[in-house]
């Protein structure tokens, strides 16, 4: 049974615009929509989380993370345990970075640097030397690849099983062949309703649903 929680929201931000926040969420949990005063970036540490937005669905995986600009509603679900981190800026930290959600490749000074902050307990920055640091986290989000793309979803009966198991998995990498094995179905069939799927949406998350093999190889 999915649990429902509502976002933890700390009283305002604190002076110098940024915190930082870690969590570990069971299986099986959902947040309530809610939205933010500040920008937050969602990094995935262990696990798979997705947020569903007005008309999207983004997915991260360990080591992603999920740009969201002030004021976008979102809920989130995770259906296995995930941990997350999240650091959350104010608008005079993030003016280059966009305007709408996307995903982005994080890299490996990123990475460092978030984990040294965490390790230290660091979740709301004072010290000159530490609010440097969340300078450089934010210089390395805006020049981190921007990816645009989304979950898409179907009801089409042979497709929802596959990104069903794509959203839970996006790691696996079973190519078109044995997904249509998977689903009782011919690789030519499932390639003729992923193409019809995606022509009725207009491309809406099929074209740029580049982490899910299926859709790549159709």
């Amino acid at each position: 049974m999915t649990r429902q929680r509502s976002y933890y929201r700390p009283e305002g931000i604190p002076p110098n615009g940024v915190f930082l926040r870690t969590e570990a969420v069971s299986a099986d949990t959902e947040y309530l929509p809610h939205r933010h005063e500040w920008g937050q970036l969602l990094y995935v540490v262990y696990g798979v989380v997705v947020l569903r937005l007005a008309q999207e669905r983004f997915g991260a995986l360990t080591h992603f993370a999920i740009w969201l600009p002030q004021g976008v509603e979102h809920a989130c679900y995770n259906q296995r345990q995930a941990t997350i981190c999240t650091i959350n800026f104010d608008a005079r930290w993030y003016a280059e970075l966009p305007e709408t959600p996307c995903l982005l490749e994080v890299g490996p000074l990123f990475k460092a640097i978030q984990d040294d902050l965490f390790a230290r307990d660091v979740l709301i920055p004072h010290d000159k030397p530490d609010l440097r640091l969340c300078r450089v986290l934010c210089d390395q989000m805006t020049a981190a690849p921007r990816q645009r793309n989304y979950l898409p979803g179907t009801d089409d009966r042979l497709l929802a099983p596959v990104l069903h198991a794509l959203e839970q998995c996006p790691a696996d990498n079973r190519t078109l062949a044995q997904w249509a094995t998977e689903v009782y179905s011919t690789e030519r069939t499932l390639s003729r309703h992923y193409s019809v799927c995606r022509s009725a949406s207009g491309d809406n998350g099929y074209a740029t649903c580049k982490r899910w093999p299926c859709c790549v190889r159709a």
